[in-house]
């Protein structure tokens, strides 16, 4: 079986648009073939090719003879919605002398901003008082900018009027009955 001329970069990860920051706690670079030796793994590893704009905090280790792994400084946190463009500059030389044939890249993108859920209820849980809307999303958020980007506006909506039987406006007397039919004209 003849081996190949070149080396070349296997699996990567992250990539893509992520959906938590979790995803990124680790940069990962399998080569196709061993770029270190089993036994002499180094402890403090330096990776002059690869590159990863913006830059971030952060150490590699070899995870075996080909993977290569970044791991971003926990002290450090990633923040939201970046693009990440990782280079891997064809510098790269295998335990063969074997060189990537061009630089490889990828991208990732930390989490952007997502609404998650909405919920809504009235002050004080009756009809005639303002309504509170809750939104939740993926991450921190100022309440500012949520603001520059939303909006809300009332629209009627078809609903069936509450009735009282004959029997039940005797009950309530004439007052009652009367502040009933105010509520209902109000809403």
């Amino acid at each position: 079986m003849a081996l190949e001329a070149v080396m070349t970069v296997v699996r990567t990860g992250p990539e893509g648009a992520l959906t938590s920051l979790n995803e990124a706690n680790e940069i990962r670079i399998r080569f196709s073939e061993p770029m270190v030796a089993v036994g002499r793994i180094p402890d403090q590893v330096v990776a002059p090719f690869v590159s990863i704009a913006p830059a971030m905090a952060g150490s590699f280790r070899w995870a075996g003879p080909s993977l290569l792994v970044f791991t971003p400084d926990p002290k450090v946190p990633l923040p939201f919605a970046t693009r990440y463009d990782v280079t891997v500059g064809s510098s790269a030389t295998a335990l063969s002398g074997r060189r990537l044939e061009r630089p490889y890249e990828f991208a990732f993108t930390t989490p952007t901003v997502r609404l998650l859920r909405t919920d809504w209820y009235r002050a004080g849980g009756r009809y005639d008082q303002r309504v509170v809307i809750a939104l939740r999303f993926n991450q921190p958020v100022r309440p500012p900018d949520v603001l520059a980007h939303a909006s809300a506006r009332y629209a009627p909506h078809d609903w069936i009027a509450p009735s009282l039987s004959q029997e039940e406006r005797q009950r309530m007397g004439a007052a009652e009955s009367a502040r009933f039919d105010a509520k209902v004209a109000a809403s």
